[in-house]
């Protein structure tokens, strides 16, 4: 991978907005789902709040990316970003005014998703359109790393933040953090390299891309297999709060840390991917990552050392994300280029719809049988999957 796009004035302003950015969401996702998992002892409602989430992605995403393709780059990132932050500051004011009603939470955090939903295929398309075009690979690459950085570092600060001063402290320096974004964007220059979408794409609305998938029948089983997939392990994601509340007590830097060990985890698998999909194969790859999801969720659902279960997520970060990544780079290879942001779109209606459900599917198991119940179902759900691999090969 090369460095050559953050030569380029436009790429270097997104690409460290994009670094804090995501640390200020990802601190924020920490502070709501533990703030949630100490409103309430209901494992469903603490599940409720990724759920949230991916509903709203679920809802929008799709319209994100016909959006991208058809408005000016640099006046729509702006304008979302700017929703983004009114909405952090509700939930920081939110926070400062207790006790905090459960559906307050669940709604801001809807409204949040709402619009990182609308950000996300611009903002990945803004990337590539900031590079020069014989730098599109490198440019790809260099978009994801601010995303895994934060992933990696953030539930930890924020663990360590609400431990000392509570979430209210982190919903601040969210506010803070998306204010200085919409600085930087400001300064993007509009001309530079970042070019407008093609007639065709402005053109075309999403019936057309949903059209392309559906006459596609590898696109179809990628867009199956990661649905099923995530559906599945949801439920590792929406009840690690509950989780650590059961086994640690209210243990903030705890569930950082396990948050932090996943954004690790998902960084090494990110990294390993292409070589191992060069050596192995990608299905071998993918066939591997479920057989080690299915394996670690069916051990952290009886594990009580804090040591192990860092293991285990790390090592359940970095398999998600082979499979989810090979999902990604496979769907994106059969749609035209014109179709790029909304294919990216319809992906993250699968995904984020797949993740709602099994949010709700296993918090509502974790509510009537408990989290070691709900979290073994979900270790039993992925070798389903592996045994119905042959029906879903593209």
């Amino acid at each position: 991978m090369s460095f050559a796009p953050l030569r380029e004035r436009n790429f270097r302003l997104l690409w460290t907005s994009g670094c804090v950015m995501y640390f200020a969401v990802w601190m924020q996702t920490v502070g709501v789902s533990w703030l949630m998992a100490t409103l309430t002892p209901s494992p469903l409602l603490v599940a409720l709040v990724p759920t949230a989430s991916s509903l709203a992605a679920c809802l929008f995403a799709l319209a994100g990316g016909v959006m991208a393709d058809r408005f000016a780059l640099r006046r729509y990132v702006l304008t979302v970003q700017c929703c983004m932050l009114v909405s952090a500051t509700l939930l920081w004011a939110v926070s400062l005014s207790p006790p905090v009603h459960p559906a307050a939470l669940l709604g801001l955090t809807f409204l949040f998703g709402c619009l990182s939903a609308l950000l996300a295929p611009a903002w990945h398309s803004a990337h590539c359109r900031a590079a020069a075009p014989e730098h599109l690979s490198d440019a790809i690459s260099l978009a994801t790393i601010p995303y895994n950085l934060a992933r990696a570092a953030a539930p930890a600060v924020a663990g360590v933040v609400i431990a000392g001063y509570g979430s209210s402290a982190v919903f601040g320096g969210a506010v803070a953090a998306f204010a200085a974004v919409i600085a930087m964007i400001h300064f993007l220059d509009p001309l530079g390299h970042i070019a407008p979408a093609s007639p065709a794409a402005r053109a075309s609305g999403p019936g057309h891309i949903v059209g392309l998938a559906r006459a596609s029948r590898p696109c179809r089983l990628h867009l199956l297999r990661v649905g099923l997939f995530v559906a599945s392990g949801a439920g590792l994601i929406a009840l690690l709060p509950a989780l650590v509340r059961e086994r640690f007590g209210g243990d903030a830097p705890a569930y950082g840390f396990l948050v932090a060990a996943s954004g690790v985890g998902a960084a090494t698998g990110a990294a390993l991917l292409g070589a191992l999909s060069r050596r192995y194969g990608r299905e071998a790859v993918v066939g591997g990552a479920i057989l080690v999801c299915a394996a670690t969720t069916l051990v952290i659902a009886h594990a009580h050392s804090r040591e192990a279960l860092l293991v285990l997520v790390w090592m359940t970060g970095a398999a998600w994300v082979m499979v989810v990544n090979a999902g990604i780079g496979a769907m994106q290879a059969d749609i035209p280029d014109e179709g790029r942001a909304r294919a990216l779109g319809l992906f993250l209606v699968v995904f984020q719809g797949s993740g709602a459900f099994g949010s709700v599917l296993w918090g509502s198991v974790a509510e009537r049988f408990g989290t070691t119940a709900a979290l073994t179902a979900s270790g039993v759900a992925f070798v389903g999957i592996l045994l119905a691999r042959a029906r879903l090969r593209p």
